[in-house]
């Protein structure tokens, strides 16, 4: 661009009366038709013919394998991730997390990355780590409050959580607790 200034620009005039010369336009292509049928015999169920796995499941499926996992005391390594997933970690943050998840189930809360809070609980939510949905609900709160004044955001992302949660755990009461066959 040569050295003109907003002064220097002109204004331009537009006459509305006169004809638009003719542009020749070169019509799009149609997009492709998406054959759908090639995804026959695929299923997004677990353990069904075809599963097609998806990042989601992939995660609870490891979240399972990995419930028992304990971590040894090794240095914090930062993470940061927008949805992490264990696939996003390398070796040295995977180790930190198992050992940090070890240390919060012991009620102890080191200082850490907001994406391994999140991490831990997606494995919440999924059912990884408690037996008893009240159990489950009571751990989401222990965490929300142990992070709340690091991470002053967490309590807004968590309130949804813990409604579902508590819904989750009424309905597990009530259909434990019901004599009606269409709560058990």
């Amino acid at each position: 661009m040569d050295n003109k200034s907003a002064q220097d620009i002109g204004f331009a005039e537009l006459f509305i009366d006169e004809e638009e010369p003719e542009v020749r336009r070169t019509p799009k292509a149609a997009p492709p038709v998406r054959n759908y049928a090639s995804l026959e015999g695929f299923s997004l169920l677990e353990g069904e013919p075809g599963y097609l796995a998806t990042r989601e499941a992939n995660f609870v499926h490891q979240a399972r394998q990995w419930g028992d996992r304990k971590g040894s005391c090794v240095p914090f390594q930062p993470f940061m991730s927008y949805w992490p997933t264990y696939s996003q970690m390398n070796g040295s943050q995977t180790e930190w997390y198992f050992y940090w998840r070890r240390e919060v189930r012991g009620k102890r809360y080191p200082e850490t990355d907001l994406s391994y809070i999140f991490i831990y609980i997606y494995e919440l939510i999924h059912g990884v780590g408690w037996t008893e949905p009240e159990e489950g609900f009571q751990l989401l709160l222990e965490l929300r409050e142990a992070y709340a004044d690091s991470y002053p955001g967490l309590l807004e992302y968590m309130a949804d959580w813990l409604r579902i949660s508590c819904w989750f755990t009424a309905c597990q009461y009530l259909s434990m607790r019901s004599s009606s066959p269409v709560l058990r």
